[in-house]
């Protein structure tokens, strides 16, 4: 009995050798590409696969990316000053890279023009009558804001404004009144009594060929009240 359980002793000893050597013999045979293959991340295999090394890879933007980018544009344009920056080329070390900012082409204005009151000797106090879908009609300046449009500059038969895509101008349609007023103040000597000491009593005077808005109506417009030919001007 004692000897049987001596053999067998013996014989799983062996076994459990033989087993070992065998598993020994076998490592150096595996597949090498499933050690690589474990040793890497699955971020390291997807870069590995897209060239993700490369100077290109690593500025391409995502075309979901770049139209986000342009709606974001379209609703805040950039300012004219911004417009007219020079960019700088990529790849210079120590500079900053100055993206130039692109504006979807073909945005037309949301006004209608419908009347000037140009002032002739007064540029920057004309007015100009415009419609949009917000504020339906209202009288507008130089430098004034119509939703994403700013007025640069108003003239006897039309008006430019600024928008992302840079100076727009639009015309005065012939059948809309356009009324241009040239001033002469009187001297304080002809100055009536009754007048305030600070009134200022000037005449306007019409420019003949043109089609004219009433100078009452663009007195009221302005502020002004009519007397005894002349307006008065608070």
């Amino acid at each position: 009995m004692v000897r049987m359980l001596y053999v067998l002793s013996v014989v799983a000893w062996l076994a459990a050798a033989a087993t070992l050597g065998r598993c020994l013999l076998d490592r150096p045979w595996r597949d090498l590409a499933d050690d690589e293959v474990a040793a890497h991340s699955a971020v390291e295999r997807f870069k590995s696969a897209s060239g993700g090394g490369s100077q290109d890879n690593r500025e391409w933007i995502s075309p979901l990316v770049q139209q986000a980018r342009i709606f974001a544009e379209y609703l805040n344009p950039p300012s004219p000053s911004e417009r007219n920056r020079p960019s700088v080329p990529r790849g210079n070390a120590g500079v900053a890279d100055i993206a130039p900012r692109s504006t979807p082409a073909g945005v037309s204005p949301k006004f209608e023009l419908h009347g000037i009151s140009y002032h002739r000797t007064r540029p920057s106090e004309s007015m100009a009558l415009v419609w949009d879908a917000v504020e339906g009609h209202r009288w507008v300046r130089r430098g004034s804001q119509l939703g994403h449009v700013v007025i640069e500059e108003i003239c006897g038969d039309a008006i430019s404004y600024a928008s992302g895509s840079g100076i727009q101008r639009v015309a005065l349609d012939p059948g809309q009144a356009t009324t241009i007023m040239a001033t002469a103040a009187t001297s304080d000597s002809q100055l009536p009594a009754s007048d305030e000491p600070r009134s200022v009593v000037q005449r306007w005077v019409p420019v003949r060929g043109l089609r004219q808005m009433p100078v009452e109506r663009v007195a009221a417009k302005l502020g002004f009240t009519l007397q005894d030919g002349g307006t008065e001007m608070h």
